[in-house]
């Protein structure tokens, strides 16, 4: 028996009975169950960041039904409804790393979860000294700027003066140049680190202030006329 129309989603039941050339029917038997189409739901309620320096991480998340969970080929236990929450302890190698996440339910319906996280724990090279100088002082504050190449690009730099203790902050181009102010008097020297998207530091460099005679690390040199 083909049914005539497509059974509805959910639990269904029916009730067959036969009846044969002499007219004898037979005892009904009475039979149910459960039409599922939908794939199992994976939901991450804790997600590592798409770009990190910290290789050991954890997935954390739920499935909307009960179902067996699959991360790359390998089993994940699932915790008890309602939630059937789960949670899964990550060892990231360098680079680009892709997640794969595949749920089976009952009825063999697949749900599918893809993630990629790319781990990067090298640090940026320390800043170019040779592309970056700093202008003589006016009104108790100098200019330090960078061209293209200075650093790494859409990094964080963190500009220091060792005399004051003060330090500003500044995000680079996407050609690794950039320009701030900080508070500086002649002679001042200032260290410039750079630390990329993923939380490295680089190794410092470090600058001087120059005074209105030019001269030091930085500095601008002096007219020749």
């Amino acid at each position: 028996y083909t049914p005539v129309s497509r059974l509805p989603e959910g639990a269904n039941s029916f009730t067959a009975q036969a009846t044969d050339s002499f007219g004898h029917v037979s005892n009904s038997v009475n039979a149910a169950f459960t039409i599922d189409t939908f794939p199992p739901l994976i939901t991450l309620t804790t997600t590592p960041p798409a770009l990190t320096n910290q290789p050991l991480q954890t997935l954390i998340g739920t499935l909307s039904e009960p179902a067996t969970l699959l991360l790359n080929g390998l089993w994940v236990d699932i915790g008890a409804a309602p939630e059937y929450r789960f949670s899964y302890p990550l060892t990231l190698t360098e680079g680009a790393n892709t997640l794969a996440l595949t749920a089976t339910d009952r009825a063999a319906n697949r749900g599918y979860l893809t993630l990629g996280i790319t781990l990067d724990t090298i640090a940026p090279t320390a800043p170019n000294a040779s592309l970056i100088q700093a202008a003589i002082p006016a009104n108790g504050q100098t200019t330090v700027t960078a061209t293209a190449g200075a650093v790494e690009a859409a990094s964080v730099v963190k500009i220091t003066n060792l005399t004051t203790n003060l330090t500003v902050t500044v995000t680079a181009t996407a050609d690794g140049a950039f320009s701030a102010q900080i508070g500086a008097a002649s002679k001042d020297e200032l260290t410039i680190a750079a630390t990329d998207q993923a939380g490295n530091q680089s190794a410092t460099t470090k600058i001087t202030v120059p005074g209105s005679g030019g001269g030091g690390d930085g500095a601008i040199p002096p007219d020749p006329a």
